[in-house]
């Protein structure tokens, strides 16, 4: 990576973390907090914790869509100042109604999508794959750090105060934006980066996006309707509320050390889908024990397993959608994606809190684990990965037919599954298939034809 490569990935990554650290902190305090508002049932607090994932999930492209046309930074300072709205309201709700309300302001900041598409403007393609799985790193370390975080605040300060915490990430997510974020130029936002209305239903019916995209669903799905019972559980079992960040810091400890060698062997793409699966699987088996465990020891097991494989989940899936993303369409990929992660939060809110209020934890826990049986049967037979990559191939008089003939020769080489021609930006978008590419070939095409 370039030194730019290096400042954007990590700039980029730290403000999704701040984002992501402010949705997890909430999580592991707010199912247990209905007697503080007024009107509040185990279903609407559910409704309360996944709301913000509606309209998180419904203003992604739309978001994605005002970036293209305004810029990312604009539309990235809106977002954190709604995010900030939100806190501030919800710090002060004193009734359910106005909770649920806050919580949907806070989700109106929808700048994921966003953040994905300005890291997109500012690294070259054959990097994407390395800064998206820095951004899954980056997603689980907030999360480890916000369900330790958050019972710990909430002790302190109190579940207003943890709100106003929140508020002040935001302000610092600004900072962050303005002085360390690098612009953009404008010749660099391009078809790869952008969201495009017109492929989104072609894209979202592509068995290898759409696998993708469900996969996302399913884990935030379940990691928010779980934390509606794994706090409760934790109480059942004699662990009290106050000393739950001890309990969160020890498995997450545990589960960071374990996931080492299983990442490094996800990132390979011979073994993507075998590690896909087995942390499916783990999920799976994880939440089918923890339904019926009666003791603390078999509780913090089997929440252990479970947050190792959506910590797994969170690095192996974007980077494995910027594989499978077709030449020239990654930046509406990852709008879908995007709305789908955070159409999971609203549903695993909104779902398991009616699941446990009508018939309980277990019941919740049961059918998460259906669930994720159906998922691990989706990524069986939905989802192929192979070892692909993109390239961006810049023509210096685009508009000359020595240019198009340039394209239909890039066809002719093999391992390159498909070119997009934008002759208005003067790029070619490659797809590459790496196990059948042949590199020497394309170099020599480039130097007979002055495109780089």
């Amino acid at each position: 990576m370039t030194g730019l490569e290096i400042r954007a990935t990590a700039s980029v990554s730290f403000l999704y973390m701040v984002r992501m650290f402010g949705l997890f902190m909430v999580i592991p305090v707010l199912p247990l907090a209905a007697d503080a508002y007024a009107g509040a049932t185990i279903a609407l607090m559910g409704l309360a914790v996944g709301v913000y994932g509606l309209s998180q999930g419904l203003l992604q492209i739309p978001f994605g869509l005002l970036s293209d046309r305004i810029g990312r930074k604009p539309v990235i300072y809106l977002g954190l100042a709604l995010f900030i709205a939100g806190s501030a309201l919800a710090a002060w709700a004193e009734t359910i109604g106005w909770l649920i309300a806050a919580r949907l302001l806070q989700g109106c900041g929808a700048i994921a999508g966003t953040l994905l598409a300005l890291m997109g403007d500012l690294t070259r393609v054959n990097m994407r794959t390395v800064a998206m799985a820095f951004v899954g790193i980056s997603i689980g370390v907030s999360f480890g750090l916000s369900l330790i975080a958050g019972p710990w605040f909430n002790t302190l300060i109190g579940l207003p105060g943890v709100f106003l915490l929140n508020a002040g990430l935001g302000a610092v997510g600004i900072v962050v934006v303005a002085v360390f974020v690098p612009t953009p130029t404008a010749r660099r936002v391009n078809l790869d980066n952008a969201v495009i209305p017109a492929d989104i239903l072609q894209l979202a019916t592509r068995p290898d996006i759409a696998a993708l995209c469900v996969s996302i669903l399913l884990a935030h799905h379940l990691l928010m309707s779980g934390f509606l019972a794994f706090p409760r559980l934790l109480v059942e079992v004699g662990y009290t509320v106050d000393v739950h960040h001890y309990i969160y810091l020890g498995l997450l400890a545990g589960t960071f050390v374990l996931m080492g060698p299983v990442m490094r062997l996800g990132a390979n793409p011979r073994f993507t889908k075998h590690v896909l699966l087995s942390v499916i699987a783990l999920a799976a088996g994880s939440l089918a024990a923890l339904s019926g465990q009666a003791s603390g020891v078999g509780v913090l097991l089997t929440m252990g397993g479970f947050f190792m494989a959506f910590n797994l989940l969170e690095v192996v899936l974007p980077a494995q959608l910027t594989r499978a993303a077709p030449a020239g369409r990654r930046g509406t990929a990852a709008g879908l994606f995007s709305a789908a992660q955070f159409g999971g939060v609203f549903t695993g809110g909104a779902v398991g809190g009616l699941l446990i209020q009508t018939w309980g934890n277990a019941a919740l826990l049961y059918v998460n684990a259906g669930c994720a049986v159906l998922w691990f049967g989706l990524v069986m037979w939905g989802l192929t990965v192979r070892d692909v990559s993109g390239r961006v191939i810049e023509i210096a008089d685009p508009t000359s037919d020595h240019a198009h003939s340039l394209v239909n020769a890039l066809l002719s080489i093999e391992g390159i599954d498909d070119v997009v021609f934008v002759e208005a930006e003067g790029m070619a978008y490659l797809k590459i298939d790496n196990a059948h590419f042949v590199e020497d070939r394309l170099e020599r095409l480039l130097a007979q034809s002055g495109a780089t």
